[in-house]
């Protein structure tokens, strides 16, 4: 009787101790990637501290080229939110996800993160 409760409690822990695992990039996490037009260097700033605040997005990669386009891989954790959801926190900041800016999109980026002169 008590080599059966002590087993039981023994698979108990063990349930729970990989219950606890931290959520990583490797276990829980898939890869996606999006092209963004900024008007200024300036804004990838703003991008950051979206992708750093989000406790969803493990990791990230921001490719800049030489125009005004950078592109973001990122690994997120797909069992708690969807690309569409981090693309939208994007567009919310009127950034223009995978297609070019409209003028609009392009003036409140200017005011929201570039240097005023």
């Amino acid at each position: 009787m008590n080599k059966f409760i002590l087993s039981t409690l023994l698979l108990l822990i063990s349930c729970s101790s990989n219950s606890l695992q931290k959520s990583t990039c490797q276990n829980n996490g898939r890869i996606d990637f999006m092209y963004i037009n900024i008007p200024c260097d300036e804004c990838t700033n703003l991008i950051e501290s979206i992708f750093e605040n989000n406790l969803n997005i493990f990791s990230y990669d921001i490719i800049r080229n030489k125009e005004s386009h950078i592109m973001i891989n990122y690994c997120y954790n797909y069992k708690k939110t969807a690309p569409q959801d981090i693309e939208k926190t994007l567009t919310d900041n009127h950034y223009s996800i995978n297609k070019p800016m409209n003028d609009i999109q392009e003036r409140r980026l200017q005011e929201l993160c570039c240097a005023k002169p």
